[in-house]
């Protein structure tokens, strides 16, 4: 259901029922108090372009199936009571048939390896268990060990860089129709935040049904709710796959249309494919979610324990008035940041666990790395930082002209990870090794780190000696 004025309605009770052969099913509730859209000034927002669509509200979508009949109730609930929204619509999205439709495994994109949970499609049309019995109950820690830091000098030759990225599958794989995506793509500067969701759809779907629910959820967020793209950045099914959302790219910070008023604050958004408010989610989607997390984070030296203010950009889809500083923990909830019971009360349950999976996944990883200036005054010292995620070595070293060129100058040391501070410091003088002054020109500064059978993903900045 869709309504004209863009604004969330939890006030409103919204629910539906499908006939299938001629017999009707059980009323179904459809969310109303949807906090997800586009930030005030977002691309996704009406242009003024023939092809631009208004921005209405919505309740969530729901997959019904191959049903010949649907019939919808509105009541309100609460007092004092509103007037009903306007132009009130139902909704029926045909998501057309496409050639990923042959394949419910997706099997085209050669992203990553595939290391996907080997999960069997249960029947078509039942829901997961209320609880899975392979998940650990919300508050447990699944954390090993970290394995043995290496008391070498240098990082192993063959060491894995931590969190490699998870196989992804393409928007090419769920059959997204280009044509329909309108006006441009925004790059965000980073990325801070992970915001999880659910989709507030069916529970019940198999492997195969996946792109058309994905393609129906596409078609609503452009052709019904006016968005200029699917809101999600990726999404997880209950099978353990990530899919592509929002295009732009996957390893860039692209701006969505997910968690209202925190777009364009530096955030990503991921959407477990179902509905999490009274069953738990599998542990395959719950894991997917862990490495697609940790992939991200690592790719932009975020601590998942850690903490980051964003400011809010206002609008009626967020609790937040434009302009308010708000502190989220690096993997947060859409309820956080909304006026919504999004992801669900069962999966939100599990952002400890997801958090904790994220941690051990991302093992050596550097977070907040940073060089105190892009200019070393004459005189002047260099402070480089950064934090840890476990006990490693690390190793800072100063090139010229390039970073492929011979160091002038290494520090190196063993950082253990520290809370209240990033542990790894050095601070350069301006010297080479021989203690001469370095001479003016380009340099680079590269930080290194390593533990166990994993090294860190290096980080590189540019400076100027004058």
């Amino acid at each position: 259901m869709t309504w004209a004025d863009p604004e969330p309605r939890p006030d409103l009770a919204v629910s539906f029922r499908a006939r299938v052969n001629g017999t009707w099913s059980d009323w179904q509730p459809l969310e109303s108090g949807a906090a997800d859209g586009p930030d005030p000034g977002s691309p996704d927002l009406p242009d003024g372009t023939p092809q631009a669509r208004a921005v209405r509200g919505g309740t969530a979508p729901f997959y019904v199936g191959p049903a010949d009949g649907v019939q919808v109730r509105v009541e309100q609930v609460g007092t004092p009571s509103r007037p009903l929204p306007r132009d009130l619509r139902l909704e029926l999205i045909d998501p057309g048939a496409s050639p990923a439709d042959d394949d419910g495994n997706a099997s085209d994109d050669g992203n990553a390896p595939d290391n996907e949970a080997d999960a069997t499609d249960d029947d078509a049309g039942t829901s997961p268990p209320e609880d899975d019995a392979n998940a650990p109950p919300a508050n447990d820690d699944p954390r090993t060990p970290d394995p043995d830091v290496s008391p070498t000098d240098a990082p192993p030759a063959d060491a894995a860089v931590t969190a490699a990225q998870p196989r992804i599958h393409s928007r090419r794989a769920w059959g997204a129709d280009e044509s329909i995506r309108r006006c441009c793509v925004r790059y965000l500067d980073t990325i801070k935040v992970a915001f999880v969701h659910h989709t507030a759809t069916s529970n019940g779907y198999s492997r195969s049904q996946v792109p058309k629910i994905l393609r129906a959820i596409y078609a609503y967020h452009v052709k019904s709710r006016g968005w200029s793209d699917i809101g999600y950045n990726f999404l997880v099914d209950r099978f353990g796959r990530i899919w592509e959302g929002r295009a732009g790219g996957i390893t860039k910070p692209v701006q969505g249309a997910h968690t209202g008023g925190f777009n364009s604050a530096d955030s990503f958004g991921i959407a477990a494919i179902g509905t999490y408010q009274n069953r738990a989610p599998s542990s395959q989607l719950t894991q997917a979610i862990q490495r697609l997390i940790a992939w991200k984070l690592g790719l932009h030296f975020r601590n998942p324990e850690g903490s980051a203010v964003l400011v809010s950009a206002g609008g009626s889809t967020t609790k937040y008035k434009r302009g308010t500083r708000v502190t989220f923990h690096a993997i947060a909830g859409h309820l956080d940041a909304g006026r919504t019971g999004c992801p669900g009360r069962k999966l939100y349950a599990r952002l400890p666990m997801i958090q904790a999976g994220v941690r051990q996944l991302m093992g050596a990883a550097l977070w907040n790395p940073s060089v105190s200036a892009s200019y070393l005054a004459p005189g002047g010292r260099l402070e480089i930082r950064a934090g840890v995620l476990t006990e490693q070595n690390w190793e800072v070293k100063i090139h010229r002209d390039s970073p492929d060129n011979a160091p002038v100058r290494t520090f190196s040391g063993r950082a253990t990870p520290d809370r209240g501070t990033r542990a790894i410091r050095a601070v350069w003088d301006g010297r080479l090794e021989d203690g001469h002054p370095a001479p003016s020109g380009t340099y680079w500064i590269t930080i290194d780190s390593w533990g166990g059978d994993r090294s860190a993903r290096p980080y590189v900045a540019k400076i100027q000696v004058p």
